[in-house]
């Protein structure tokens, strides 16, 4: 049984992903870089909103080295899928040879789609961001010059560059900034709970609040940038590593349709181990026709689609995720599941088949999400 993902996925997502990771980046520093600040300011103090925010100038075409990236995503899954069809013709004994073809107009309009689809995305995503911000600011009675460089950040004096603005950020991570920076002003401790924070300032932070002495301005604004820095970077991979793997099952797919005369259906694989969430555990060995997408699986997963054959033997073709965790000592079933829900599988109230559910997932494409346990 495999527990983790085939380490040639696995060596390609490496490969790609840091690519779409650093082209997200630079296409939010060419967009901060190009900012008028004065105009947008000048914009928020007459209340012109939506044209502050189109200022921001959040362009398309900025982001078009994300299409490359994921069109090398598209072809090296294909070849990926098709490479690992270890195929033999049963009346001749010889191995059947499929072919992906990466510049086949499918293909091409497929890298077209997709890549359009992840820019529109983003591009959307940004703007209801900033319009959040603006309002909120708005709201709170900061001035328009303070909102302005909250959004696009301040001239970093070594570089020359902006930094620390909320450009890059979801909306939900705008708000985890804009709490984080209210924590440190307020010298609340929760600020230590957050797990993407710069570490490094913990113990000036700690200082601070023993001795109940108000962070200096420029230590709170250091530190607030180092935070959302991080956050802007775990955004960038997650959008890499996510849409990287969509790029991967697309492309496989799309095998799977050009060869339905021997792929039969396909498998989900999932990384079995005490971190795995309940979904993919339960997802884990399910058969899908080979013309299903999928997996449908949550941000950052790294579920692999597993191709099946009409010359593979009878059989499943590998452990299912329950029969896993049903072996798994209680201490490791609890880590996973959690009290309450382990409590409801035990009582026989909560079957694995009922652990995940196909849903929306805004921000995300449909997918499997955990449920409820019954009371």
């Amino acid at each position: 049984m495999a527990k983790k993902l085939p380490p040639d996925i696995q060596r390609v997502l490496d490969q790609i992903e840091p690519q779409l990771r650093d082209e997200f980046i630079a296409a939010i520093q060419r967009i901060t870089d190009s900012v008028e600040l004065g105009r947008i300011e000048a914009l928020i103090r007459e209340g012109r909103i939506d044209d502050a925010i189109r200022a921001l100038n959040i362009n398309p075409t900025l982001f078009s080295g994300l299409h490359e990236a994921e069109r090398a995503g598209l072809v090296a899954g294909g070849n990926l899928v098709l490479s690992g069809l270890r195929i033999r013709d049963p009346f001749s004994g010889s191995r059947v040879v499929l072919g992906f073809d990466g510049r086949a107009l499918r293909a091409e309009n497929w890298a077209a789609t997709a890549s359009s689809r992840l820019i529109t995305e983003i591009v959307e995503d940004q703007m209801a961001m900033a319009r959040e911000v603006i309002r909120a600011g708005i709201e709170a009675g900061k001035n328009p010059h303070s909102i302005a460089l909250e959004l696009v950040g301040r001239i970093d004096k070594a570089t020359g560059r902006r930094a620390g603005g909320f450009i890059g950020l979801t909306s939900q991570q705008a708000r985890w900034v804009t709490s984080a920076e209210a924590q440190l002003r307020g010298l609340d401790a929760g600020y230590l709970g957050r797990s993407r924070r710069d570490k490094r300032y913990d113990r000036l932070v700690l200082r601070a609040i023993k001795g109940g002495k108000p962070l200096a301005e420029a230590d709170i604004r250091q530190i607030t940038q180092r935070y959302r820095d991080r956050l802007l970077n775990y955004r960038a991979e997650t959008i890499a590593r996510t849409s990287m793997l969509t790029a991967h099952r697309d492309a496989a797919l799309a095998s799977r349709i050009a060869n339905a005369d021997v792929c039969t259906g396909w498998a989900w694989l999932a990384s079995l181990s005490p971190r795995t969430c309940q979904v993919c555990i339960s997802m884990h060995g399910t058969v899908f026709p080979h013309d299903s997408p999928g997996p449908l699986d949550h941000p950052n997963g790294r579920c692999a689609a597993v191709p099946l054959t009409r010359y593979a033997p009878d059989g499943d073709p590998f452990k299912t995720g329950p029969d896993w965790f049903a072996e798994q000592p209680e201490r490791v079933q609890r880590q996973i599941l959690g009290p309450r829900r382990l409590a409801a599988y035990q009582r026989g109230d909560y079957p694995p088949e009922r652990w995940a559910a196909l849903g929306d997932n805004p921000g995300w494409q449909p997918s499997y999400k955990p449920t409820k346990a019954p009371k």
